[in-house]
């Protein structure tokens, strides 16, 4: 397939990956993915509060715009784009197969899709050699959802393992569902960290700190929760800051 064709591929399976669901989504009678989150995974304490999920709007929205600008003539033949547009081909579609999944019961299936989804998040920031190749421009502002997707994907893979455990009734080795929240935020904590840092994207951690300060919000009443959460996002955001300046003065000092 030439890139032309890859081009067109892309816009068009990305508009209709995300566009998609969206006016599914508008269809009188159907239940959207937080009503269904609410009324099976009460008893999953690491779920955020629903404001936290209008994150998907910047990374739909960038999505689309990364879509019309890499079909643009000019961006034919950019060596990243060349690299990553068949990779967001895929993410949006299995984006609409999840969210169908989901809103029809099918957590097991839905579990395994959004595997899927995180593989393709990761695979498209290292494409895009975000945190290691300086660009500009255009190019510059059209990372930011894919360091978004990123990091929301690490952390909601998490979420629907516990979804899906606790639908299941896992018993949990006899530990109660509130431990093994907490357990689930440590564990997401050293993931994020490792890949923040391993990265060099603040955005990807920024969006742990989103996501644990929404938990923060939903979980007010269950101090344990709460209280690890709001800890761990601190942890988060004392982390978004001077690595990058450390990081460029031990590479000058190498270079030198």
């Amino acid at each position: 397939m030439n890139e032309r064709a890859k081009q067109i591929l892309t816009l068009v399976a990305t508009f209709a990956g995300v566009l998609g669901p969206a006016f599914g989504a508008l269809s009188p009678g159907d239940s959207d993915t937080g009503e269904i989150s609410g009324q099976f995974f009460s008893d999953v304490y690491i779920i955020p509060a629903d404001y936290a999920f209008v994150i998907w709007a910047p990374i739909y929205l960038g999505f689309l715009a990364f879509a019309v600008f890499q079909a643009l003539p000019a961006q034919r033949l950019n060596p990243r784009f060349m690299r990553v547009r068949l990779w967001l081909a895929a993410s949006a579609l299995l984006n609409a197969a999840w969210i169908a999944a989901f809103n029809n019961l099918l957590f097991g299936l839905s579990l395994l899709i959004i595997v899927g989804m995180l593989v393709t998040a990761l695979v498209m920031h290292r494409m895009l050699e975000i945190g290691t190749t300086k660009v500009y421009g255009l190019e510059r502002v059209l990372r930011l959802p894919f360091s978004l997707y990123a990091g929301w994907l690490t952390a909601a893979t998490i979420l629907n393992t516990a979804g899906v455990l606790a639908d299941r009734d896992w018993g949990g080795f006899g530990i109660s569902y509130l431990a093994w929240g907490v357990v689930m935020l440590v564990v997401a904590t050293g993931i994020g960290l490792l890949t923040r840092f391993r990265w060099n994207d603040p955005v990807y951690g920024g969006v742990f700190v989103w996501a644990f300060v929404g938990i923060v919000v939903a979980r007010a009443d269950v101090p344990a929760v709460a209280v690890t959460a709001g800890v761990l996002a601190a942890v988060f955001a004392v982390s978004l800051f001077g690595w990058e300046r450390r990081l460029g003065r031990v590479r000058g000092a190498t270079s030198a």
